[in-house]
């Protein structure tokens, strides 16, 4: 294990032997990291937080922060993320605040630079969500969509397998699987 020495590190979390924690990281009791996990500086993991291997976050994420709602995090809710995923600059998820809630994102993902997935919401495999991008609670991400930069989702709309949202369109409705959406208020365009 390679622990910078400025980092923070809770006797309660659960990091496998290979984990690397970069300058001024804070990672809180309860959290397990697994092998080949890779923390830049000044990250920030709290709360329960599993991840599976080869996850890499870069500088100022923060995974495990208390909902953006009027309600504050479900004390039994937890954040599972699965393998391979690239957490860029400053991306944010939250805790769910549904009780026994799961914020879920699973595996081969990029989540770009200020991206954001809202509490209780769910990313399937190989996704992306360009810079900018924001879910709402409560959204679920089907496997291979891809949001463009500052889009966004209101909460509990789903984006189907395979879509594409343009950039700075706001979602407020489901999205089709295979479909290409634009325009505000967005409108299916073609077959992605």
């Amino acid at each position: 294990m390679k622990i910078h020495p400025t980092a923070i590190v809770d006797p309660g979390a659960d990091l496998a032997g290979d984990v690397e924690i970069g300058p001024y990281c804070i990672v809180g009791a309860g959290v397990r990291l697994g092998p080949g996990c890779r923390l830049g500086p000044r990250v920030s993991i709290s709360g329960r937080v599993v991840a599976g291997n080869n996850n890499v976050f870069h500088p100022n994420a923060a995974i495990g922060g208390a909902p953006q709602d009027l309600q504050p995090p479900a004390p039994d809710g937890r954040i599972e993320i699965g393998q391979d995923n690239i957490f860029r600059e400053s991306v944010t998820v939250h805790l769910p605040k549904v009780p026994g809630g799961i914020t879920r994102i699973g595996s081969r993902n990029r989540l770009h630079f200020y991206s954001h997935v809202g509490h209780d919401s769910a990313i399937g495999d190989g996704v992306v969500l360009a810079s900018h991008a924001v879910l709402g609670g409560h959204t679920i991400v089907e496997d291979g969509a891809w949001i463009e930069g500052q889009g966004g989702t209101h909460q509990f709309v789903t984006l189907g397998r395979q879509c594409w949202t343009r950039t700075h369109i706001p979602i407020t409705e489901d999205v089709p699987p295979f479909m290409w959406v634009d325009g505000n208020h967005f409108e299916v365009v073609g077959v992605n």
